[in-house]
């Protein structure tokens, strides 16, 4: 306990040399690259129900695979995809502990919650993607079939568009975490987007229209959760800039 309360406080030794701080990266990256084979060797023997779970939302449309090995190579893909999403928080905490060295104690308690709001984020906008954006986009492309042309989806494809889709809303769910981080850096202040929040909206919507169909309720849907991520990060902002100011007033 006395190693953690002094970790927390920022009372331990950091002055490591430069070759340290390379072994220390080395050492890291081998531990997350470790996991990441782990976990997928782990989910790629459950592969099989969990892509009839990706399957079964679409119970109308018939999946094909074109080659041989093609379903094979996309359990590959589908179980290294979810093993990195799972090992996101460890990739996280790593690179934290990499600059937890650089950081003063405040800014150390601050980063340490932010991993955790950027890891709970990024779950959500996957979840999100699939619960929402996926089946909205599913929906209006097949309003366009005929009553001749029957679809059948590759499967390989289909499987990119549902990852690239739920990677990219959860790299969007990181917007509050974008946002601390500018503010870390001294890019932006709050103020500055508290007075260009127009654009600010205006800028949420054309990512809501790029991720979404060209319809109203589906635009909406990710407007809106975007525009509570944008409110929240200025919260969180006005938070890291109250603390960088007492900083330097306790560095005087």
């Amino acid at each position: 306990m006395k190693i953690l309360n002094n970790w927390w406080e920022g009372k331990e030794d950091t002055a490591i040399t430069i070759l340290e701080h390379i072994k220390e990266l080395r050492t890291r990256i081998i531990i997350v690259l470790t996991a990441w084979f782990f976990f997928s060797l782990i989910i790629f023997y459950y592969c099989e129900p969990i892509f009839n779970s990706l399957l079964g939302k679409f119970i109308s449309i018939q999946f094909i695979y074109l080659t041989p090995a093609a379903l094979f190579i996309t359990y590959i893909k589908l179980s290294m995809t979810i093993s990195f999403v799972l090992i996101s928080p460890l990739l996280l905490y790593q690179v934290w502990g990499f600059i937890n060295p650089g950081l003063y104690p405040k800014e150390k308690r601050i980063f340490f919650f932010m991993l955790i709001i950027g890891s709970l984020l990024f779950y959500i906008g996957c979840f999100f993607a699939y619960k929402i954006i996926i089946p909205f986009s599913i929906e209006f492309f097949e309003s366009f079939s005929a009553e001749q042309v029957q679809a059948q989806y590759e499967i390989g494809q289909y499987l990119s568009f549902v990852i690239n889709t739920m990677l990219i809303s959860g790299i969007v769910f990181e917007l509050p975490l974008f946002m601390c981080l500018a503010a870390v850096v001294g890019i932006i202040t709050s103020s500055k987007l508290s007075k260009n929040r127009k654009y600010t909206i205006l800028t949420i919507v054309i990512v809501s229209a790029v991720l979404t169909p060209p319809d109203v309720i589906s635009q909406m849907l990710t407007a809106l959760p975007l525009w509570g991520l944008f409110e929240l990060g200025l919260l969180m902002m006005r938070v890291i800039e109250k603390s960088k100011k007492a900083v330097k007033g306790e560095d005087k």
